[in-house]
Formats: structure tokens, sequence, C-alpha cells
């Protein structure tokens, strides 16, 4: 009978380079024994851990000793061998316990700031304008009267005061010239704008801008209690209104 049993110590490691020891159980001697011994003598190996002690020690050139319950062994070189060999590790999929804890409500803030700035030429002149979405614009309906006199100031604030009862983050303005009112507004990202002038006072009509497209359309001062908060919650479209 010739042949020879190999046994190979697993071994899981994270780099490329990993250390394999290969214990080869028999020889010339131990075959002339006959099949039963040779069969015997490989079962002792194995149930002693032959493999595993060898990665313990640092063979030498003629053999390693080793200790296998508290027994030193000593196996000649010709029943082991030592080499290294390259092995593909394949990486894990994890599924991480702990979210970053210093992601915060800023940089959520920070990319709505981003994605909502925008620039457009309006009479040869740059408008800046904040594009929010009129549910999360910090004043989602700005009230001015034409001039601050005449009782269109009462108008105004009257329209402004309805509005932020029903919950409306509104805001009443009525510093300077009418177009410079409309672009700070602009730059805010306030989405409807209501100018009340002195047509107001006679008809009860208003001018609603939409911030967006800049198109004015006349409506009813009684029908801004409804119409506003269905513009700013998507259930009406300022288009529908032209």
């Amino acid at each position: 009978m010739a042949g020879v049993v190999v046994v190979v110590l697993s071994v899981f490691c994270f780099r490329l380079r990993c250390r394999f020891a290969f214990a080869r159980i028999g020889g010339i001697a131990l075959l002339q024994q006959g099949d039963g011994v040779f069969q015997q003598q490989i079962q002792v190996f194995l149930e002693a851990g032959l493999a595993d002690a060898l990665q313990q020690v640092s063979p030498g050139s003629d053999g390693a000793t080793v200790v296998i319950d508290g027994e030193e062994i000593f196996v000649p070189a010709d029943l082991y061998e030592v080499k290294e060999e390259e092995v593909d590790v394949r990486g894990v999929d994890v599924r991480p316990h702990v979210i970053e804890p210093s992601y915060g409500i800023d940089r959520m803030i920070y990319a709505v700031l981003e994605h909502s700035y925008h620039e457009d030429e309006v009479d040869g002149e740059i408008r800046k304008v904040m594009r929010f979405p009129a549910r999360i614009a910090p004043v989602q309906v700005a009230v001015f009267p034409l001039m601050a006199r005449d009782g269109l100031d009462v108008m105004a604030k009257e329209i402004a005061r309805t509005l932020q009862i029903q919950g409306i983050l509104a805001e009443y303005d009525d510093s300077g010239a009418i177009g410079r009112r409309y672009r700070r507004q602009d730059e805010i990202g306030t989405p409807f704008a209501v100018t009340v002038d002195y047509e107001s006072l006679t008809d009860q009509t208003v001018t609603l801008r939409d911030r967006d497209s800049m198109q004015q359309v006349r409506v009813v001062q009684d029908q801004l209690a409804d119409l506003i908060p269905a513009l700013i919650r998507g259930k009406s479209s300022f288009s529908s209104l032209i």
C-alpha cells in the first residue's frame, strides 16, 4: 500500500497572505507495518490535533516538537509541510447597528437651502429666489398695502391677521416700493404675496402673486381664507386661477 494523507488546518484571517500547516501522516516505515496499523496511527494523529499543534511552533530543519495534552512529541520534518499561500478573502455584508450621532438637523437645512436657491434674469437684473415648497417656507404669504395710507394698510393688516388665525405664516410689510417688497420676499422664499390697492377699497378684490412664475391674478378678499391654505397644501394650483 502506498499513499499520503493530508490534514489541512483552516485559518480565518484578514490578510491576503496566510500561514497554513499541512501534516502528512505516514511514511515508508509506517506503511510497512500494514493497513491496520497505518489506519490506527492516522487516527491517533488526527485526534491529537497535530495540525493545530504545528501552527503554534516554529519548526526546525529536522522537525518540530509540539505539545499535545501536556506531552511533548517530536514530529520529523518529512511528516509535515509548512508553506504560505495567497488566498482571496471575500467581504462580508454588515448592517451597522449605530447611526452617526453627529448627524443633525443643520445638514438637512443646508441641503434644502442648496436645493432651493435659484437665480434668473428679470428686466436685465438678476433675481435671487429661494424656491421653498410652500409647506416649509418660513413665510408662506406676504401681505402688502400699495401705500401705507388711505385705509390700504388697515385692510392689509386685517387680511394678515385673518390668515395668521388660520395657522398660515403670514407677514405684513409696508416698507419701500412694492417692487422692492416683492424682491425681498422672493429672496426669503415666500411663495405667495397679496397686494391691497385702491381698487380693493371699492370691489373688495386683491392681487395675488405667485413667486415662481411671478404671475398675478385678482381674487375676492373673502376667498383668501380658503384659497391660500389650499395653495399651500397643494390642493389647488396657481395656474388654475388664471
